[in-house]
């Protein structure tokens, strides 16, 4: 236990000694600092060492124990004062009361008696520090969860969660100026869709840039009473403004408009890339959900207007069904992916977006037609009986979360890359088996070695045509079938002539019947014959 520091102001000299020396402070966590007869010079002593507790004569020269105390208080630091008093006047009694004085005893009073008043005005001491200590702690911890408590409130409030008289309370209890009776609009930003050519930033910067994107709106919105800014449950920068009471509802629009520009403009200018914002209609703080989802459904509409764009939320008209049109061009779409032309499917695939996606007048219609579209290449790569995350590799999110499309430019680019893709993973898939195919003829070649290998005998054994063999024999390894395999008889033969084989022998282990025939041919590759290179 920390000792607390205690100065005694006692003008008679027997007391004060009897009061500093003989009384056993130290037994009750106190410690004597100072032992003044005068009441200027305990002033003075005070005001430098600060005690913790004071033990007071009521009369004292100079300064007079409740002058003191007095003075003593306006240090403003949490101090206990013991008065030690000849007088039984309630007057007295009264004015220390009145000071805060913690006690007061009438003299004679006993060492026992002192050490007790003392001890408990330390205790007081003691428990009022730990309470305030608790406090504090308690306010500090308030105050660094209060931005999450407050932020759980707003996602909450615009999810429509409360009920009106909810939003009042929570909002005083979370310091926020939300209030179910005020005229408010929603506002919904986000940064627009990264450019396919932009080097700075990549999708898994997306939390920076919604971070960002907040602290931007947050700064600029700083000095207003009248904006609330946190982002919901989905990441998006959602800013509340609420109507003034002396502004019309134009007006009232007006700012709302010019301020989500602004947002849009500090983006290009501290960014160097763009945001578009969608903008709910006025309405009470009890129904901000609806000026909210409003908001959202505003900002979908990119789709259709472009980025970089703030726009205000309208009613949207009726889907129209897809056209004659649009159906032929799907079809021609998937037969071009079923022949594997990547021009030709490139061409289709563009022509089809231009005239469902391009010409569409809503996000539902681009939504419900992305669809479309997905079950379209789903369908041709699942014919070949090809497994789609192969195909797309990195595309493969795009099929299960819609929302990873947020602009017709986005989606353009995603489907001619996905018809780029099936072109590309099915030639690779033909080179694949046609490797497969030669080296099974390859293989066939080095076991037959010394018979007699002819294009139509390894036709027939590999199941194909011999005018497909030749073509892709050719192609694959560079050297026409028949010339493959002299040379790889030629080639065999040497070996065994330099390991010491006959030159009959070797005659007879590449297939061939006639030695004066294979000599010919011997020399032809080699430049020697059989019998010079068997004496090398």
């Amino acid at each position: 236990m920390t000792s607390l520091k205690l100065i005694i102001v006692e003008d008679e000299l027997r007391l004060r000694n009897s009061i500093a020396y003989l009384i056993p402070w130290e037994s009750r966590g106190l410690e004597v600092i100072g032992v003044y007869g005068d009441g200027i010079e305990g002033w003075q002593a005070i005001e430098r060492m600060k005690p913790d507790v004071l033990l007071l004569d009521i009369e004292v020269p100079g300064m007079g124990g409740l002058q003191l105390a007095e003075r003593a208080l306006t240090l403003g630091i949490s101090m206990k004062i013991v008065i030690l008093s000849g007088h039984d006047d309630f007057k007295f009694a009264q004015t220390a009361v009145s000071l805060g004085v913690s006690q007061y005893l009438l003299k004679p009073a006993g060492d026992t008696e002192i050490l007790a008043a003392v001890t408990e005005a330390a205790e007081q001491l003691r428990k009022e520090r730990e309470s305030q200590y608790e406090r504090i702690t308690l306010e500090r911890k308030w105050a660094e969860h209060i931005p999450r408590l407050q932020e759980n409130f707003l996602q909450n409030w615009i999810s429509g969660r409360y009920e009106p008289w909810e939003i009042t309370r929570k909002s005083e209890e979370f310091r926020l100026p939300a209030r179910s009776e005020t005229v408010y609009a929603a506002v919904a930003a986000e940064i627009d869709p990264l450019a396919e050519d932009e080097t700075r930033f990549t999708a898994k910067d997306q939390e920076l840039l919604r971070f960002t994107l907040l602290c931007l709106a947050k700064d600029f919105t700083a000095e207003s009473n009248s904006c609330i800014v946190f982002h919901d449950y989905g990441g998006l920068t959602v800013l509340v403004f609420a109507q003034n009471k002396e502004e019309s509802e134009n007006a009232f629009i007006n700012r709302v408009n010019g301020a989500a520009t602004h947002l849009l403009s500090l983006v290009q200018d501290c960014l160097k890339l763009t945001a578009s914002a969608g903008i709910g209609s006025p309405c009470a703080g009890s129904d901000i959900r609806r000026s909210y989802m409003q908001a959202v459904q505003a900002l979908q509409e990119r789709m259709i207007y472009g980025i970089n764009i703030v726009i205000p939320f309208r009613e949207e008209s009726a889907p129209t069904l897809v056209s004659a049109s649009v159906q032929h061009l799907e079809r021609k779409l998937e037969a071009a992916m079923q022949t594997g032309d990547p021009a030709a499917t490139a061409a289709a695939a563009d022509e089809l977006f231009h005239e469902a996606i391009g010409k569409a007048e809503t996000t539902d219609q681009i939504a419900e037609y992305v669809i479309i579209l997905k079950s379209l290449l789903i369908r041709v790569i699942q014919s070949k009986g090809w497994s789609l995350r192969d195909v797309v590799e990195q595309d493969y999110d795009i099929f299960h979360k819609p929302e990873l499309l947020q602009s017709k430019e986005q989606i353009r680019s995603w489907l001619l890359r996905t018809v780029r893709q099936i072109a590309e993973y099915g030639v690779s898939r033909r080179h694949k088996s046609h490797h497969e195919f030669i080296r099974a003829a390859l293989a066939l070649i080095e076991e037959q070695l010394d018979q007699d290998i002819s294009l139509y005998a390894m036709a027939d054994r590999l199941h194909v045509s011999s005018s497909y063999l030749s073509h892709l024999f050719k192609q694959e390894v560079g050297t026409p079938f028949s010339q493959y395999v002299i040379r790889r008889k030629m080639e065999h033969a040497k070996e065994l002539l330099l390991g010491g084989a006959k030159v009959y022998d070797a005659v007879l282990k590449t297939g061939f019947r006639d030695i004066s025939y294979f000599t010919k041919v011997f020399r032809k590759i080699w430049g020697i014959t059989p019998g010079e290179c068997k004496r090398k």
